[in-house]
């Protein structure tokens, strides 16, 4: 199993992509005990998108070393925070 993969998250992340994410996510939790996420190009998620995140994040088995951040956009940081998913999401305070 090798230890750390970095994802680049979509520019938008919505319901109409979430399956396609789920699997995708899946797949990389067969080979990685971690992930570090990028979500810096992200402009547009919808609350679809932050749930499948929220699953990531509170799943542990999926990666038992851990889900991180390399970057959130501001889109995503606020989107989180007006649902209350900052602290299940880990999303670094900026403010």
């Amino acid at each position: 199993m090798s230890e750390d993969s970095m994802l680049p998250l979509p520019m938008e992340l919505s319901i109409a992509d979430v399956a396609d994410w789920y699997d995708r996510l899946g797949k990389l939790a067969e080979n990685q005990s971690s992930l570090t996420l990028d979500g810096a190009s992200v402009m547009r998620v919808d609350t679809a998108g932050l749930q499948l995140l929220a699953v990531l994040f509170k799943d542990g088995q999926s990666f038992p070393d851990g889900v991180h951040w390399h970057a959130v956009s501001d889109v995503l940081s606020r989107s989180a925070r007006i649902i209350g998913l900052t602290e299940l999401l880990q999303i670094p305070d900026n403010t």
